[in-house]
């Protein structure tokens, strides 16, 4: 998922999204829930837990959904991979992931690439944020 990479990022609007229903895999009017990161300020090369309850409707995924986790920095790096993780049928998952301990520090997101999210058209006007969360990247302690 680059389509937030790079600074185009824009942080906290992930409850205010308005039309970008999804017309994708779940085939009804539901998003995945918000995702958190815990700890939300967290040192290179340290491990947070990221995670998101399942739906609050009735959608469910197919057996063996996974998503993609993306670090993006920002502008002051390229996006870097953080591999994959299985997700419930329900939509819901935890995962502990490593910040690499060579990534610049700042401001940072976490963005969940193959989710209903991904299938926000925005030209014809729909607000495409994406699937994201904040985090800050501190100095390696």
């Amino acid at each position: 998922m680059t389509r937030w990479a790079g600074g185009a990022l824009v942080l906290g609007t992930l409850g205010a999204l308005v039309g970008c229903g999804p017309s994708g895999p779940l085939g009804n009017p539901c998003l995945p829930e918000p995702l958190t990161v815990a700890p939300a300020q967290a040192p290179a090369g340290s491990t947070v837990t990221l995670s998101s309850p399942g739906f609050g409707c009735d959608a469910e995924y197919p057996a063996g959904q996974e998503y993609q986790l993306t670090l993006g920095l920002l502008g002051r790096q390229g996006p870097v991979d953080l591999g994959s993780v299985p997700v419930e049928r329900n939509g819901s998952f935890s995962a502990q992931v490593t910040i690499p301990a060579d990534v610049s520090t700042g401001p940072a997101g976490i963005g969940v690439g193959g989710s209903p999210y991904d299938d926000c058209d925005d030209t014809a006007g729909a607000s495409c944020a994406g699937y994201w969360v904040d985090l800050a990247v501190l100095p390696a302690g």
